[in-house]
């Protein structure tokens, strides 16, 4: 018992509130990290993995569709440039590893049947296949406005969203198939470099590495063409390019994870369901790591910088004062006039430059 007038004792903080602490003294002190929790924080309040889910339904209804769909477009191609097909089967190979293949051997989905069934779609197969096959695009737009928290006044209508993902489908393909060449490009050209300059067993190693950079920068410019096209967010270039190298090295990681697992199922009798559970899974995986790389853009010190000057210069304005995970109020307010023009333009002019690249490398290619 204590003695009459001694202060009672203090009660040690429980671990959890010791735990915060430490935590909240890390987030003060390292940058990297608060950007870290920051994103975790940001990717659990908006729901990240519903939203994936959501887009992994529609994406494994769309896969099929999708793959009939640009094989009866690229056979309009291969007319003018015969190295289209290839090119494109080496994209899809590059995105589903070990999932398909070309003639379906060790129990892959197989191309050629689809390239085959494609031929034979007319105009209204066309427009079913390409209905159906947008869906996945338009579960990911959805989750995308939501990771960066695009105001309702900003999000487009049915019709244009359904063709800003026709035109989101067209330029992710033709990145898919340049980035396909150029990686191979590079592969090449450092393999012949060591054929000439032998480094012994160092040189595989210098390969490797090559082929890893290159996936990545590939794989960089895809997602920042989904970021970009998609949701058409409020963001600084320099965040969304942080959220797209952060998705290019985690589907990086899962291509080396992938490829592995599918290739020790080969032959087996289970084969066909664990290709159909991978593709589920891989699709799943996929828009976890689109909507995470969302979810680190914008919680990028560059956003968090533009999202304060646009606060600063729209104080006097109507605005919502929800602080977020980053401790900036969150504004929801319509764009100007101008910027809404702006907004909508862009799609279409990205989709003129497409246009006219086709048309070039097909008069190109008929000289």
């Amino acid at each position: 018992m204590s003695e009459a007038g001694a202060p009672p004792e203090r009660a040690k903080p429980k671990l959890i509130d010791r735990l915060k602490a430490r935590i909240a003294d890390a987030r003060s002190r390292r940058p990297w990290f608060d950007h870290v929790m920051s994103t975790q924080e940001h990717y659990t309040r908006v729901h990240g993995n519903l939203l994936s889910g959501a887009a992994t339904y529609f994406g494994f209804l769309s896969f099929f569709p999708i793959l009939a769909l640009g094989f009866a477009v690229i056979g309009k191609v291969s007319e003018y440039y015969p190295d289209a097909q290839d090119s494109m089967i080496d994209a899809i190979e590059s995105v589903f590893p070990g999932i398909v293949s070309e003639n379906g051997a060790d129990g892959t989905i197989s191309l050629e049947q689809i390239e085959n069934s494609a031929g034979a779609v007319g105009l209204i197969g066309v427009v079913a296949l390409l209905y159906s096959g947008l869906g996945w695009l338009s579960g990911l737009r959805e989750g995308l406005v939501a990771a960066f928290e695009v105001p309702a006044t900003e999000k487009y209508n049915f019709v244009v969203g359904k063709l800003v993902d026709l035109l989101t489908l067209a330029v992710i393909g033709f990145v898919l198939i340049l980035s396909v060449g150029v990686a191979g490009a590079a592969t090449g050209f450092a393999d012949a470099i060591l054929d000439f300059i032998p480094m012994g067993a160092a040189g595989g190693a210098v390969l490797w590495c090559v082929t890893v950079i290159v996936g990545i920068a590939a794989s960089t410019l895809l997602f920042f063409a989904i970021y970009r096209l998609l949701p058409d967010p409020d963001l600084p270039r320099r965040a969304l390019l942080q959220g797209a190298v952060l998705g290019a090295v985690g589907f990086e990681v899962l291509k080396s994870i992938v490829v592995p697992i599918m290739g020790s199922l080969g032959g087996s009798p289970f084969a066909a369901l664990a290709l159909a559970i991978t593709l589920v899974v891989w699709i799943n995986y996929f828009s976890r790591l689109t909507v995470y790389g969302a979810a680190w853009a914008y919680t990028a010190p560059a956003t968090v910088a533009h999202q304060r000057a646009v606060q600063r210069q729209a104080y006097t304005r109507p605005a919502a004062t929800v602080v977020d995970e980053r401790g900036l109020d969150d504004p929801v307010m319509a764009r100007t006039t101008g910027e809404r023009i702006v907004a909508a333009a862009r799609p279409v002019a990205v989709l003129g430059l497409f246009a006219v690249g086709i048309r070039e490398l097909i008069r190109r290619s008929g000289d």
